[in-house]
């Protein structure tokens, strides 16, 4: 419900902004294990033109291999995603000994 209220409300900034998945055209704003940052030079080697977004199964495709905490930034959207979660707090509680 309510990421229909922000659809609607931010119609303007969706249409600017592409969230759907190069590959299979999933709406990756969905989801929130699609929601995730690789990276720089990773994100390069799988998506030569940079810009846009793949949902992680067709990250991974690409890749050709499951992703694993190294090949992800200490970003906030990355410690919000389920499947990431547990190796950022891992990381975090380790800085903090």
């Amino acid at each position: 419900m309510f990421v229909n209220s922000v659809y609607i409300l931010n119609e303007r900034v969706i249409k600017l902004v592409d969230h759907f998945c190069m590959d299979c055209n999933k709406d990756v704003w969905i989801s929130d294990t699609d929601m995730y940052m690789l990276k720089d030079i990773l994100w390069e080697q799988i998506n030569p033109k940079i810009k846009g977004n793949l949902c992680m199964k067709c990250c991974e495709k690409r890749l050709g291999r499951k992703l694993i905490k190294e090949d992800l930034i200490l970003a906030p959207i990355n410690l919000f995603n389920p499947y990431f979660e547990k190796f950022f707090k891992e990381c975090i509680k380790n800085e903090f000994r």
